[in-house]
């Protein structure tokens, strides 16, 4: 009720990027506590404002999210449909951030998938972890490591993936330090 009310406020001013970034939050709000439909909506109108404003960092973002979504609800090749035009924005833009996280949903959703190929996965999370050790994004190789692992469980090699376990862990165990510790600790586990 109150983000309706704030919804008001924003599209009555007329400010497009705020109205934008609120009806993304509202449907990332409302899909985490289980209302599918309406955060689904909330997220494709944001793309919706994010288009008009040609905001194309904004609306991979919102692509990312909403791929995300369909991974959820079992709509695997439309999520990478989702993916794949986030990662073409990203990288026709240059934003390596965005690159990364594409790269790692494109990974994450080859994986959730049954029959998916987890080579390709493996490769995918492989380029978004290189891209995210030049950012110094500690998270995001944690991230690449935990789904690598996951990939290399599944393809039936334990050790392998249990090295990748191990640097996620002591990637997100740096994460959870002071600034300089965690920059350090990352730089180690590369």
């Amino acid at each position: 009720e109150c983000a309706e009310e704030g919804l008001s406020v924003v599209e009555a001013s007329g400010d497009h990027w705020e109205e934008a970034a609120l009806r993304y939050s509202m449907g990332v709000i409302r899909y985490e506590l289980g209302d599918v439909v309406a955060g689904v909506r909330d997220l494709e109108a944001a793309a919706g404002v994010r288009r008009r404003l040609r905001d194309k960092i904004g609306i991979a973002e919102v692509l990312n999210r909403l791929g995300l979504a369909l991974v959820d609800i079992g709509c695997h090749l439309q999520a990478l449909d989702y993916f794949e035009r986030s990662l073409a924005l990203a990288q026709e833009i240059g934003d390596v951030s965005g690159e990364a996280v594409s790269l790692r949903m494109l990974a994450y959703v080859h994986l959730a998938q049954v029959d998916g190929d987890r080579k390709l996965c493996l490769s995918l999370y492989s380029k978004s972890l290189a891209l995210s050790r030049d950012m110094r994004d500690i998270l995001g190789q944690a991230m690449c490591h935990e789904g690598m692992g996951d990939a290399l469980v599944e393809l039936h090699d334990p050790k392998a993936a249990a090295k990748h376990y191990s640097q996620a862990l002591s990637l997100r165990e740096a994460a959870s330090k002071p600034f300089f510790y965690a920059d350090a600790a990352a730089a180690a586990a590369a």
